[in-house]
């Protein structure tokens, strides 16, 4: 692998796929079997869980760290030490010597064989409880009642889960450092008696204040998680919903919404680095105050300082320094442990969904049934019933939670039921109860069949069209074309650049509204179930693809099925077998539709004021018929229909561009100051070292107190150095982790829409979870001793050499072996860490769409085609990482053999050299060979780590080139006057756009001229083009020719803030944000709480936000999900009230509120903008009869456009059959009529 590497970029199919005791699944089965023994115990524990499921593991690792812990004792601490005592004692046999040099190498030999072993097989056990953990949170939020936080999940599964393994990979370490110490300790006292034990005194007084030490970073670490988890939640947010901060010109103010939250987290961040500067620095200089304190304290007794003694006590303060650097980091390590533990214990113990419906499976020749029995549902966590004011509160529409109330039906195959009532009343929730969504309080519910969902809000996933319809059945050509031509998307698929196999981006962005429900509609037909909940599929179509929609396909193709139909629509009722009329969370009205007219005065009313009761009309005289022949042919398609970009992946050595950029993030000159110090601390411990020598070589020729003040001295300034390193190390990497975090945060935010159009929500966040915990946290953990060893090595080189000079003969044979050791290691765990970051990406990516698209997933049963998914991108990951490691193992196995080698050298050269030199400079030598091995193995395994890990900021840094940037959002030499625009008149001339996935232009020629003031409505079949008209206006996509003016600027000329800003819209898609309602209203605060009840009251939502206990300040949960789709779209609405913008927008604004509602908002716009320009987008006609002037659309080309009375007296206008095929034509051409006198 390491060759192969070397030779080539590395690809995933080289890389060694998993042995079957590795797979997620079965280690995640292994942990489960142990967690459920645990959850029957009153205080679980999550970690003997762990413990029972893979400790038998650590048997093999921890007896092979024993072997390597004995060796590395008895090389320096009693080898090294008789070693000297023979170099000290004149006339001693030479074979005797050279024995012991021979017994240093094979000990040291033995100790690198087995310390590399010992990691590989603790590696193992970390691959494998890391794949556990992964595994299981995610087959754990498919049981949980409500989707958890995307920032906390996606924390869990990225940085928490790799906690563990650390922690395994590093486990040998605690419990060695604690033997370690003892052991040294107790050399160390039999070697200096009372000096000796001074001097441990004093190394372990150090001890309790790095504990602490490691204690308070844990605190802090805890605080610092809950801040990323916050940043990542909002990021997942604004990710989600990047298309309306654009439309609103609000990347400033989420961005500094984002930078509020990096800022708090860097307080944090800034406490945990400073705390582990201090520790780190303590057991540095630790050895140096106590090697100062046990030497004079040891002359002040009136010993005489030897050689032996004195090298053999500095090694073994050397080895209790790496034992308190061990126990400190382990503490901090174990400490940190814990966390995870609460973290994912207070995941893995949160009540699953209680599913208290009776399931059957439906039996051959028997209808599917659905029965519901005097039952009440409720969902979210009831409040109390008091307002602030202590008044009851009676709101239903409060959604802290809600509830239905007293539900009773029946029903079998063969009956569709239409399910109607106002804004938040529960049809959803009605449907969220058939599926187990809601918890059953009272009542009982017996379902028979299988169920499919077509939700309000369509949940695609990233995948072709087709794979988005199959959604895991299996392909039957003639059913398959059957469901596409019912479903009225064979026109579409002519006009996608691939049909069918054309990819489909995240939430189906490159699709309109009306293409996501009939995909989610055809997704539910295909899968052939019993029953159907259909949660109002045809809100955003136009009435004559509706039409079609309901006679082909609901009461078509499902009309032997038991349908659910949740609908906002009236004119199909009267063609449903059953109404249920909801209001308050209760069915207030259940019947025919006869029947209801009859007895419900509520529904009549709204019959009568929406529908004309006086028609008779057959409607089945002329309703579509079932198509069954027509095929889809997407055979000979040039274009392969990929939306989706691939991952970029740079190869070969990082560039050193990328070194030189993050290093400019942090500051010149405090990098420059930061190795100055470095090598400051580096020089004055060897010169400390080597002072003693002198020491001991002169100790007759001077006074002790120049021996005692002028090393006192050096210590000091050793000292200074080393804890002045510490602290602009760790200030210096963090800032520039923060200014790469700000500029890349910036350079996202103001992307053009079709780079989020082809790049995965997932890849994203990994920038900001994976590559941003690395930079902040991982990268300065690893340069930081990268650089304290290099310096140290080269260091402990320089002074073997001067006093050895023949030892630079084999130090540059060595030399030359490491640098094609490092050429062949660096190649290949580059591209090995590369890749394996890619693939941390699509488990982003399928988790993030997972918890978007539960609901669906539950409905289909398919939660184990997802886990399947999953499995493979877990198992994949964990192929990459296990090579990793094993090329880690490759490289130190190596590096610890030329370090046992610099030990036998040295050993060897001061025997052919003892007479030459005096034992304090052979005792100098040595000890600082012995310390060779370890920094030499340190310094380049921190550097390959750093280089590695300087992958995540050069993923980051790329996206500042890579990443496509719109137009300038503020050009100051061409700002349009403040109160630009006064008019509203709006040109469209010869314009031509088109979208990224194809050549075909979406907008052909477009060319038009909106009046100030006037009202525009604009229509067209599904796919005409509509929508593709307000990303012009808003130039979410640039047009490629032609021009639009408003007021005679010309839109191309001006910066897109001060273009979006003075436009307000109302898009298609209702989006609430993490925060408050006022937040999401007036994210600028730039109004009074009046003004915005105010724009509340003209959408009916004034008391509904009035009743709740925080009023205005009440949080929203993420997606909104505490509001329905229909408040949300409300809610929306009046944020662009609020705007007073000359210009509006409304894209199927009004598509899921319910008829009643539509009709107050639409006379709210009518009387609110009556001296604006409205453009309207609607599939209702009956919402843009009133307008000034219809555009009609058709292949994104303008076939019509005048007022609706003349176009519906125009016998060959293309609107005059789009309301021929609506069911109330002759009241829609009385009120174009009305309308047109009145003007």
């Amino acid at each position: 692998m390491v060759y192969l590497g070397y030779k080539r970029p590395l690809e995933l199919h080289d890389i060694w796929k998993p042995p079957p005791n590795e797979t997620a699944e079965l280690n995640a089965a292994l942990f489960e079997a142990e967690w459920e023994k645990e959850l029957k115990k009153p205080n679980p524990s999550i970690g003997w869980a762990y413990f029972r499921a893979f400790g038998y593991l650590l048997i093999l690792p921890t007896t092979l760290f024993s072997v390597h812990l004995v060796c590395v004792i008895a090389g320096p601490g009693i080898l090294m030490r008789d070693f000297l005592v023979f170099l000290e004692t004149k006339d001693s046999d030479p074979t005797v010597g050279w024995i012991l040099a021979f017994a240093v190498f094979i000990t040291q030999l033995i100790a690198a064989t087995t310390i590399q072993n010992s990691f590989q097989t603790s590696v193992e056990m970390g691959i494998r409880v890391k794949q556990a953990t992964m595994y299981t949170i995610y087959k754990k939020i498919m049981t949980l009642p409500s989707v958890t936080s995307t920032g906390e999940i996606i924390n869990l599964t990225t940085n928490d889960s790799n906690r563990f393994f650390l922690f395994c990979r590093n486990s040998q370490l605690g419990w060695s450092a604690v033997v370690q110490m003892l052991v040294v300790g107790a050399l160390l006292i039999v070697e200096l008696s009372w000096s000796g034990l001074i001097g441990l005194l004093t190394l372990l007084l150090l001890l309790p204040l790095q504990v602490y030490i490691s204690r308070k970073i844990a605190t802090v670490r805890r605080s610092t998680v809950k801040v990323t988890d916050e940043r990542v939640r909002t990021m997942s947010d604004v990710l989600s919903a990047v298309q309306l901060i654009k439309f609103f010109a609000w990347e400033d103010s989420f961005a500094k919404k984002v930078k509020s939250i990096r800022e708090n987290e860097l307080t944090w961040l800034k406490r945990g680095k400073l705390l582990k500067s201090v520790n780190d620095s303590t057991s540095l200089v630790g050895v140096a105050v106590t090697t100062y304190i046990t030497l004079v304290s040891y002359s002040l007794m009136g010993n005489e300082l030897a050689a032996s003694k004195v090298f053999t006590a500095i090694t073994l303060l050397n080895m209790m320094r790496v034992s308190l650097v061990r126990v400190p980091l382990f503490a901090k390590t174990f400490a940190e442990l814990f966390i995870t533990f609460e973290r994912v214990k207070s995941l893995l113990i949160r009540n699953n969904m209680i599913d208290e419906r009776i399931l059957r499976p439906k039996p051959d020749n028997s209808p599917a049934v659905v029965s519901v029995r005097k039952s009440s549902f409720i969902v979210g966590e009831p409040r109390s019933d008091k307002k602030s004011n202590g008044e009851k509160n009676e709101n239903p529409l409060v959604r802290d939670h809600f509830t239905l109330e007293d539900i009773n039906f029946r029903f079998e195959s063969g009956t569709l039921i239409a399910i109607v009532g106002s804004v938040g009343s529960g049809k959803s929730s009605l449907l969220n109860a058939i599926m187990g969504q809601m918890k059953k309080t009272s009542g009982q519910i017996e379902i028979e069949g299988t169920l499919a969902l077509a939700s309000q809000e369509p949940w695609l996933i990233n995948a072709s069209l087709k794979e988005n319809i199959l959604f895991g059945e299996s392909f039957h050509h003639k059913k398959y074309n059957l469901v596409l031509s019912n479903c009225e998307l064979l026109e579409d698929l002519k006009q996608l650049p691939a049909g069918d196999m054309t990819e489909i981006g995240e939430r189906g962005i490159n699709l309109s509204g009306g293409q996501k429900q009939r995909v989610s509609l055809a997704r539910a037909i295909y899968a052939n179930r019993d029953i159907y909940l259909l949660d109002d599929p045809l809100s955003a179509v136009d009435r004559h693809v509706g039409n079609n929609l309901f006679h082909k396909c609901i009461r078509g193709l499902l009309r032997e099925k038991l349908v659910f139909f949740v609908t906002n629509q009236l004119q199909y009722l009267d063609r449903c077998d059953k109404i249920m009329y909801l209001q308050d969370g209760k069915i207030s009205g259940y019947g025919t539709f006869s029947e209801l007219v009859n007895t419900h005065r509520a529904f009549r009313e709204l019959v009568k004021k929406f529908t004309n009761l006086d028609e008779n009309l057959d409607r089945d005289e002329n309703k579509p018929q079932v198509d069954t022949k027509k095929n889809v042919d997407t055979k000979g398609r040039r274009e392969t229909g990929s939306l989706t970009s691939q991952e970029a992946r740079v190869m070969g050595t990082v560039d050193n561009k990328i070194y030189f950029e993050y290093f400019k993030s942090g500051g010149f000159f405090l990098c420059g100051l930061v190795l100055l110090l470095s090598i400051s601390t580096g020089v004055s411990q060897v010169i400390c070292n080597w002072f003693v020598s002198y020491w001991i070589d002169k100790q007759h020729e001077n006074s002790v107190v120049f021996y005692y003040s002028l090393y006192a001295g050096l210590t000091l300034f050793y000292v200074f150095s080393a804890y002045m390193r510490g602290y602009l190390f760790a200030y210096t990497l963090l800032k520039s982790s923060t200014k790469i975090h700000n500029k890349v945060f910036k350079v996202i935010m103001h992307a053009p829409m079709t780079y989020f159009y082809s790049t995965p929500t997932g890849r994203i966040l990994n920038r900001f979870s994976s590559d941003q915990d690395k930079i902040d946290e991982e990268l300065p953990d690893l340069m930081y001793p990268a650089i304290h060893f290099t310096i140290n090595s080269l260091c402990t080189l320089g002074i073997i050499m001067s006093v050895l000079y023949w030892f630079v003969l084999p130090a540059l044979f060595m030399f030359l072996i490491f640098v094609w050791i490092i050429r062949y290691f660096m190649a290949t765990s580059r591209e090995l860490r590369r890749l394996e970051a890619i693939t941390v990406s699509p488990i982003v990516a399928h988790l993030s769409a997972t918890l978007k698209g539960l609901p669906v997933i539950r409905a289909y049963g398919v939660q184990t085609k997802f886990q399947e998914d999953y499995k493979k991108h877990l198992d994949l990951h964990h192929s990459l990482l296990q090579t990793v490691e094993i090329v880690a193992r490759w490289i130190g196995i190596r590096l610890d053999t030329i370090g046992t080698i610099i030990v036998a050298v040295t050993a060897f050269l001061i025997m052919a050299s003892r007479d030459l030199i005096s034992p304090a400079i052979a005792g100098l030598a040595l000890s600082y060979s012995f310390q060779m091995t370890g920094a030499f193995q340190f310094a380049v395994r921190s550097f390959a780590e750093t280089d590695s890990k300087m992958t995540s900021a050069e993923r980051l840094l790329n996206c500042l080139t890579e990443t496509p940037q719109e137009a300038p959002h503020v050009i100051e030499h061409a700002k349009p006057p403040p109160s630009w625009p006064q008019n509203g008149a709006i040109a469209f001339q010869n314009v031509f756009m088109k979208y990224p996935v194809s050549e075909a232009p979406v907008l052909k020629d477009l060319s038009f001229k909106i009046n100030p003031k006037e009202k525009i409505g604009i229509v067209g079949r599904t796919g005409a083009g509509k929508s593709s008209i307000t990303l012009a206006l808003f130039r979410m996509i640039e047009i490629y020719q032609g021009n639009i003016q408003i007021d005679g600027v010309d839109i191309s000329h001006i910066g897109l803030k001060d273009l979006r800003s003075r436009l307000a819209i109302i898009p298609q898609d209702p989006v609430l944000f993490i925060g408050t309602i006022r937040t999401n209203l007036d994210p600028w605060e730039s109004f009074e709480d009046e003004d915005i009840y105010s724009a509340l009251r003209k959408v009916r939502m004034e008391e509904v936000i009035r009743d709740l206990p925080s009023g205005l300040e009440t949080l929203i949960s993420e997606g909104g999900s505490n509001f329905s789709l229909g408040q949300r779209q409300l809610l929306c609405i009046a944020r662009s009230l609020l705007q007073n913008s000359k210009i509006l927008v409304m894209d199927e604004a009004t598509a899921s509120i319910d008829v009643e509602t539509d009709n107050i908002i639409q006379n709210t716009i009518r009387e609110s903008f009556k001296d604006h320009t409205v453009i309207t987008i609607a599939h209702r006609i009956n919402t843009i009869i009133d307008s000034d002037r219809i555009i009609v659309m058709e292949k994104g080309e303008l076939v019509e456009f005048d007022s609706p009375f003349n176009l519906l007296n125009d016998e060959d206008s293309l609107f005059l059959k789009l309301v021929n095929e609506s069911d109330d034509a002759e009241k829609l051409k009385s009120f174009a009529e009305y309308y047109n006198k009145k003007t």
